[in-house]
């Protein structure tokens, strides 16, 4: 065995060079994500204390060494000092200022274990992502590597839910040691809702790339619209989650994507013809789309009592801002501090049943532990990389490509923030990591976008004075 993984080893570290080479640090992060994602810790770990470790940390910390070293040969400059890269800061700051006042031993570490590799390893990414001079090559990586992610879960997610057992790889998917969620299309993150955010990305990116080869001219016409092929695969993919946040989040994802893209006219029709769509949808099937059998070991009552817990968990969150509404709880102290409120009469609900469950909204969840400041500071954190988007799409010097990386992550955005409102997706493997990327990547397209914008703003009375200037100087 330690001779295959010397092997492994040697071959990944050819590999990387090969990768640093083309495609610099960004190209690394997203190996590292890749890695993250399909051989995470249900795949290989080592226990070494409190801080397993995996294989996509292993490469992270290769990948963070690499750019620094970069950095100091000046093979590729530092993280811009950006509105969001600041705020980022401020944010995880604040979370780790926040844990260690409070009891950060609890549960065998668990707050510090969350704050370390549910928000500072992505923050780092998000940093390391932006080491690089070159954009064109890692943007086509990313996108690329997207579209090639999300047919690969797309093909899991059937094989496993139409339980084609000998086809899913790796083989933990279908490990019975692993039963949540079984009979959804949970994919090698084990979760539905990760699965599903992956999936709409994917998606995303399958329609860009297509749109990018036609207007480049790629011949065959063929190949330019071969990636339109796999769209209804990985649709099906996002179906078979059999996860309603999902579903809504991928459709507002890429509806606000084709915003951006379709003329202003054609906004306000579409937007009305799909309000028209949902409703009617909706009225249709509401009785069966808020109950229906989802887990294979869980019954459909079971679900129906699931989808009730929300306005119990939100009226813990409640009573909880109540109390401590500036600096909440302490982070990643929920399970301990929200149990008195569960014994709580004043209300018709039965709060007893929340007892056993971490907050079901990312936001709420932020609220009782941070307080107002805490979720005051991620809310700018995420404006700020909307801002980013923005100023992209909007950039007369921003190219083609640069703006697709920027629909891309406004598309993990809108994906995000939906799932956000029904699930805590913080503390979902991968889902920071792929997002705080994503935001990185805006983060230092819009930042080198800024003194090209001032210049050309400059520019036509630089010009305009010139003829002025060259009247007022005496002719001999």
């Amino acid at each position: 065995m330690s001779l295959v993984i010397v092997t492994a080893m040697l071959a990944l570290a050819v590999w990387l060079a090969v990768l640093f080479k083309y495609g610099g640090v960004p190209t690394g992060i997203f190996l590292v994500a890749v890695t993250g994602i399909v051989l995470g810790h249900p795949f290989f770990h080592r226990d070494l204390g409190p801080v397993p470790l995996t294989l996509d940390r292993a490469l992270l910390a290769i990948v963070a060494i690499v750019a620094f070293v970069g950095w100091r040969r000046r093979l590729w400059p530092a993280p811009p000092l950006s509105r969001t890269n600041i705020i980022g800061a401020i944010f995880v700051a604040l979370l780790l200022a926040s844990t260690l006042t409070h009891d950060w031993r609890a549960q065998s570490f668990h707050p510090l274990a969350t704050w370390l590799f549910f928000y500072a390893l992505p923050y780092v990414a998000m940093l390391l992502v932006q080491c690089t001079r070159r954009v064109r090559g890692p943007i086509w990586v990313w996108l690329l590597g997207f579209a090639v992610l999300g047919i690969y879960l797309a093909v899991m997610a059937v094989c496993e839910t139409r339980g084609w057992n000998a086809f899913v790889w790796p083989r933990f998917i279908v490990d019975p040691r692993f039963s949540e969620f079984f009979g959804r299309a949970r994919g090698p993150l084990l979760n539905p809702i990760s699965n599903g955010l992956l999936l709409s990305l994917s998606a995303t990116a399958l329609l860009l790339i297509a749109r990018r080869l036609r207007q480049i001219g790629v011949h065959p016409r063929l190949l330019a619209v071969m990636p339109l092929a796999f769209v209804p695969l990985v649709a099906v993919g996002i179906a078979l989650t059999l996860t309603r946040s999902v579903w809504l989040g991928a459709v507002l994802g890429l509806g606000t994507v084709a915003a951006t893209l379709l003329p202003r006219r054609w906004i306000l029709a579409g937007s009305c013809w799909a309000a028209v769509l949902a409703g009617g949808i909706l009225a249709a099937k509401w009785e069966k789309l808020n109950a229906f059998k989802r887990d294979r070991d869980v019954s459909v009552a079971e679900m129906s009592e699931s989808a009730s817990l929300r306005p119990i968990l939100a009226t813990i969150a409640w009573k909880m801002f109540q109390d401590r509404p500036l600096l909440g709880f302490g982070f990643g102290q929920y399970g301990e501090a929200s149990q008195p409120y569960c014994a709580a009469r004043d209300t018709n609900l039965p709060l007893d049943k929340g007892r056993p469950f971490v907050q079901h909204n990312v936001y709420l969840s932020l609220l009782t532990e941070t307080g107002l400041v805490g979720l005051a500071v991620y809310l700018a954190f995420l404006a700020s990389a909307l801002a980013d988007v923005r100023r992209i799409l909007r950039s007369a010097e921003a190219s083609p490509l640069q703006r697709d990386m920027a629909r891309l992550a406004l598309a993990g955005l809108v994906a995000y923030a939906v799932n956000g409102m029904f699930h805590e997706v913080a503390i979902m493997s991968m889902v920071h990591f792929v997002l705080f990327s994503l935001m990185g990547w805006t983060s230092r397209l819009a930042a080198s976008l800024e003194p090209r914008e001032a210049f050309t703003k400059s520019a036509p009375a630089i010009t305009t004075s010139v003829p002025q200037l060259a009247s007022t100087v005496p002719c001999h």
